[in-house]
């Protein structure tokens, strides 16, 4: 199983943004623990300005990126894709 984390910005733990910072910790301790765990960033600078994560860490440009939970999610909700 993977786990993926998505953030609005870049999970980085150096700045002021609380829910940031409690990600990056969160998947810190989940690829310590062996987890395949990486954080989806969607951000205005994809350009990552912090220390190396122990986990993938991967940004996308706002409005150059469309997600969609797709056919294999487990939930209740019709899907719009």
């Amino acid at each position: 199983m993977e786990i993926i984390h998505i953030v609005l910005g870049k999970a980085n733990p150096e700045r002021m943004n609380g829910v940031n910072k409690v990600v990056f910790q969160l998947a810190t301790k989940q690829a310590e623990s062996g987890r395949n765990v990486s954080v989806w960033g969607i951000t205005k600078d994809p350009v990552k300005k912090f220390s190396r994560a122990s986990f993938l860490n991967l940004t996308f440009s706002i409005g150059q990126t469309s997600f969609c939970l797709g056919q294999h999610t487990e939930s209740s909700h019709q899907s719009p894709c």
